[in-house]
């Protein structure tokens, strides 16, 4: 499967976001992407 990517922009709705994501699945099998820290992956 390939892995899959998870954007957000650091606010408490998507922090809790991401938590709730990573119980779900492995982190190996998803990128996390800040986009106030990474603007180039926009």
């Amino acid at each position: 499967m390939a892995k899959s990517t998870f954007y957000h922009a650091g606010c408490p709705v998507c922090v809790n976001a991401e938590q709730e994501l990573l119980q779900l699945v492995e982190k190996s099998e998803v990128e996390i992407i800040h986009l106030g820290e990474s603007k180039n992956h926009i």
